[in-house]
């Protein structure tokens, strides 16, 4: 589920909807800033979502200049949450 301005109020709700739907989310924001707001890490961090091995939701981070990277591995259907990481 593609989220325009995921840091937003209704984005925020509509990220966490799709996340307990486990659908594949992926959110647009205008800064890196805003970026903090849909961090899955930080909400995984926070508790807010069970993430990792044993919840059976691995984290994978890509580099920004390794995006091609990380839609190789959504297209693969690799297991888990595929982050990006846009701070190089």
């Amino acid at each position: 589920m593609l989220v325009q301005g995921g840091a937003g109020a209704v984005g925020i709700a509509a990220i966490q909807l799709a996340s307990r739907a486990d659908a594949c989310v992926i959110a647009t924001v205008s800064s890196a800033e805003k970026a903090q707001a849909v961090d899955v890490a930080a909400a995984a961090a926070q508790g807010g979502i069970r993430v990792g091995e044993e919840a059976g939701l691995p984290l994978h981070r890509f580099r920004l200049s390794a995006t091609a990277d990380a839609h190789r591995a959504v297209e693969d259907s690799v297991v888990g949450k595929v982050l990006v990481d846009t701070a190089e």
